[in-house]
């Protein structure tokens, strides 16, 4: 069988061998084969955008969308002729997507099905980011380490806070979201609560029954709260609210809080609907 032609943004694609266990690629990015190939049972391999037939896990849709002109002038080679769709989210609420050749077998969340065009948004599309499989690529679970895991998106790893609050608390642990992604979910796994500015982080701890929360660290994730808010509403699990290191402590009320609050939303439905969706690949 023909490997699936997959479009994600890998790191170091003109250069694989420059990949390291410290040193992969950002982590939801990275999970978008992993997951798929886990999913389908078939090889999985990068291709580019003009040529790619599969999206899967990433807020890739506003780049495959070229509903402006300043978008068709920019990512005319976002456009392969077909484009099938498993998983994949909008990172902006206003984007609306015009073009055709498209077939979408799961989104997000309702909230990126909106922005689909018109004849999508009335179907019965299957909802879930298949970052929620990411149980079920580690082999064991690990022993708890940490009291607490802080996962930082890469955007905020520089992030003057974060490396204070690690180095002032010994039962912390920082996470490096550029690791090998089943690094990174071991590392997740391994505590018992996970604080993150990254989206899938969070998604691979409510996936590895970790209690977490959305640790909002700057302005620079792109798209606010859209794609946190679609992804909850796809797995029915609450809306989150985000806590910030300048308003908020991380000490053991908050960690206690958040365990006994703790809603991952209903994952094995979700599953159910995206294995289901995957068949049509």
């Amino acid at each position: 069988m023909t490997p699936l032609k997959l479009f994600y943004a890998m790191a170091h694609r003109g250069d694989p061998s420059q990949r390291t266990d410290e040193n992969w690629g950002n982590f939801g990015d990275e999970l978008s084969p992993l997951v798929l190939s886990h999913v389908t049972g078939r090889d999985v391999e990068y291709t580019d955008p003009r040529s790619c037939e599969i999206i899967a896990i990433g807020s890739l849709l506003d780049k495959f969308s070229l509903y402006r002109l300043t978008q068709i002038l920019q990512y005319q080679r976002w456009w392969p002729s077909k484009l099938q769709v498993w998983g994949s989210g909008f990172m902006l609420p206003d984007t609306r997507m015009k073009r055709g050749g498209l077939t979408v077998h799961a989104v997000r969340g309702p909230l990126s099905q909106k922005n689909l065009p018109a004849k999508f948004r009335n179907e019965d599309i299957a909802f879930g980011d298949p970052g929620i499989f990411a149980n079920e690529l580690l082999t064991e679970m690990p022993e708890k380490k940490w009291k607490a895991g802080i996962l930082p998106h890469y955007v905020d790893r520089d992030h003057p806070g974060v490396r204070a609050l690690v180095e002032s608390n010994p039962d912390f642990h920082l996470i490096n979201i550029w690791a090998h992604p089943k690094r990174v979910l071991a590392d997740i796994a391994a505590c018992e609560v996970l604080f993150s500015s990254s989206l899938h982080g969070l998604i691979a701890a409510d996936s590895l029954g970790v209690p977490n929360r959305w640790l909002k660290l700057s302005q620079k994730v792109g798209g606010g709260d859209f794609k946190f808010r679609d992804y909850c509403a796809g797995v029915d699990k609450p809306a989150p609210e985000p806590i910030h290191l300048d308003q908020d402590t991380i000490d053991e009320r908050l960690m206690a809080d958040t365990i006994e609050g703790f809603q991952p939303g209903e994952l094995n439905a979700a599953k159910e609907r995206l294995r289901a969706a995957a068949a049509k690949l």
